[in-house]
């Protein structure tokens, strides 16, 4: 008979509770952590089916068992993030293809020529500030002027640890001089009603900015970005090729893995600017948003404290270089087909824990993307050319919001009689209308940014079925004659 060690006797044997930490761990892998409460009630369910009687209270383990559980089992408490299941969907398999083709783009690529951008906002609000006050005190607040105000701004930065001027986007419908006065030097400004990049803004980034830094350079260059439907056009795609710039996106909902800047650069840079944002508030003074001519000299403070260590870290920890899918798979959940561990749960309740995990069947909104490519591969203009499946059913299904539209037909506006019959109807469209529209199939977008709505030019094809801005067909055949029977060539 083994010997007793003296002492209260534990309520659970050694194995049980190593099958529950198993139990436990496994959960969390599946995104399903348990908090302390659930692992109290699963061991109260556990005794309750065995029968036992235990010294706990209707067979509750109390707090003071979880802290010793937890001891004894090396398991602690952390803080869970909310993640979106499609982004808990992403798996090995699309991890391991994005790489796959990532190796052969990145082949002879110096770290100079190996960039990251992305877009990211900076709030009006220094966060919340940990205080010393007496016990007891329920709440704790203090003086701060505050908003909902953000500011849009383009980071890129190379492999090496270098960063390229950023780009602001005010919300605004026009920008002045005094906005753009006292930022970092080579930065760019723009504007646009709602405050974040489109289509034709990324383009201004891409030529007025990226472009000119990196086009003398020698070899080969590769740019990576997410996979949104206002970073590629036509007019990019093929500046790309003329200056041996290769076009690659992620893999959609893995830009938490992914995005070097995303990984390695924003969480400090946001931590810095809350600091930054509080001493200024300080000096300041202002009960006020951040006014726009003050937001430049506040970003370039920003940016002097943006260590470029933390951009190569950033790509080391995406795996890109030096280039090691390891460092992304391990942050993906194991296999759920581990025997081990479904050994020790009966079929009902592992059927029942799969179907809280799994995606539900609910209708999802559809998030605008770009065209369908491939992760991780270099993407062309005629990439582009190639409708998706949901743009040939929008062809071959019409709309029953939508007047028809005739072929070959420009439509505008520049008579104002029909407005002033009408002088209390809006004659901008609402966001919920211009959804409801086409869009443009060279730039992905019912607005061109500066223009009304009854201003906009459009030309349609009558064999193919798509419209294009007229703007954007003269923009990309160079040519202020141009129609849309010249850059059309479905035929």
């Amino acid at each position: 008979m083994p010997e007793r060690k003296p002492g209260g006797q534990p309520v659970l044997t050694s194995q049980e509770e190593a099958d529950i930490t198993l139990i436990i761990n496994q959960l969390a892998e599946w995104k399903v952590p348990l908090s302390e409460i659930d692992i109290r009630l699963l061991v109260k369910n556990y005794l309750d089916r065995q029968g036992k009687l235990t010294r706990f209270k209707n067979n509750m383990p109390g707090p003071d068992w979880m802290k010793l559980f937890m001891r004894r089992n090396n398991l602690t408490a952390r803080a869970a993030e909310n993640v979106k299941p499609s982004r808990a969907g992403v798996t090995a398999a699309e991890i391991q293809g994005f790489f796959s083709r990532l190796a052969q783009v990145l082949e002879g690529v110096e770290p100079q020529n190996l960039f990251n951008y992305d877009e990211t906002n900076v709030t009006d609000d220094p966060g919340a500030k940990r205080c010393i006050t007496r016990r007891g005190m329920r709440r704790v607040e203090r003086r701060m002027s505050h908003s909902k105000q953000a500011t849009s701004i383009m980071f890129c930065g190379s492999a090496d640890g270098k960063y390229l001027p950023p780009m602001v986007v005010y919300k605004a419908k026009h920008i002045y001089q005094e906005w753009m006065q006292g930022g970092p030097t080579g930065a760019l400004y723009h504007r646009s009603p709602s405050g974040w990049f489109d289509n034709f803004l990324f383009e201004r980034w891409f030529f007025d900015l990226f472009l000119p830094h990196v086009k003398d350079r020698p070899g080969k260059k590769v740019l990576l970005g997410d996979n949104l439907a206002s970073h590629f056009s036509i007019p990019v795609l093929e500046a790309c090729k003329e200056n041996k710039i290769e076009f690659v996106s992620l893999v959609p909902n893995a830009t938490h893995l992914l995005q070097p800047l995303d990984v390695g650069v924003f969480g400090p840079a946001k931590r810095v600017w809350r600091r930054i944002l509080e001493n200024w508030r300080k000096e300041a003074r202002s009960r006020q948003s951040i006014p726009k001519t003050s937001f430049p000299g506040l970003l370039k403070k920003l940016c002097s404290k943006m260590p470029g260590a933390n951009l190569k870290a950033g790509f080391k920890g995406c795996g890109i270089l030096p280039l090691d899918p390891a460092q992304v798979l391990k942050h993906l959940p194991g296999t759920s087909d581990d025997q081990d561990s479904r050994s020790l749960l009966s079929e009902s309740v592992t059927s029942l824990l799969q179907e809280h995990i799994l995606p539900g069947t609910a209708e999802k909104t559809q998030k605008k993307r770009g065209p369908k490519v491939q992760p991780g591969a270099a993407v062309v203009a005629s990439d582009l050319s190639t409708p998706s499946t949901s743009e040939v059913k929008q062809q071959q299904t019409p709309k029953p919001k939508t007047a028809p539209k005739r072929a070959f037909t420009v439509l505008s506006c520049d008579d104002t009689s029909e407005c002033e019959d009408n002088p209390d109807e809006e004659n901008e469209k609402t966001d919920t209308d211009a959804e409801d529209e086409e869009s443009c199939s060279i730039c992905f977008s019912w607005n061109i940014p500066g223009q009304r709505q009854r201003q906009i030019d459009w030309e349609g094809c009558e064999k193919c079925g798509k419209w294009y801005h007229s703007h954007c067909i003269k923009r990309v055949m160079k040519d202020k004659e141009a129609v849309v029977e010249d850059f059309c060539n479905c035929s």
